[in-house]
């Protein structure tokens, strides 16, 4: 994560953290997972002091002081303000795969797990993966130069 990308990230909202969306795409491609990032974010909105200071600390390593601080700054601003997009359509930006963790198909549906995997829809519907719990549904566009997500 450099600051060019986290300009590109918050332009749509003039420079500011609007959307829970952008702060897990912030978090992510500065090298959390997609789940660190998820708690990242439960942490600011649950006020857990004692985990937010243990996560501040991993969010200057991974993106430099003057970034993190920026995006902390960012992130406390806006918190009270801060909304999910109902449906939400960004470049996908390599967070999510395209290609399902248990058949290996590639898929233009996808469930996310709360551990960090990717099922396709089939897959995610099997017996044997009923106990994993998800925490997104996406399509997925097809388009090299058009990639989209969508949250449902």
């Amino acid at each position: 994560m450099n600051r060019e990308r986290y300009n590109e990230i918050t332009n749509s909202t003039g420079g500011e953290i609007k959307f829970h969306e952008q702060m897990i795409i912030i978090l992510k491609e500065a090298g959390f997972k997609i789940l660190e990032a998820d708690l990242i974010r439960k942490a600011y909105i649950k006020r857990k002091t004692e985990d937010i200071v243990s996560w501040e600390e991993k969010i200057r390593e991974k993106m430099g002081n003057e970034l993190a601080l920026d995006l902390i700054d960012n992130i406390k601003r806006n918190l009270t303000s801060m909304t999910f997009k109902t449906h939400m359509t960004m470049p996908l930006m390599g967070c999510f795969s395209d290609t399902c963790s248990i058949c290996k198909n590639k898929v233009s549906s996808i469930k996310v797990g709360e551990n960090g995997k990717v099922y396709c829809i089939p897959c995610s519907e099997k017996d044997e993966y009923k106990n994993v719990r998800f925490v997104a549904e996406l399509d997925i566009g097809t388009s090299p130069k058009d990639t989209f997500i969508s949250e449902k």
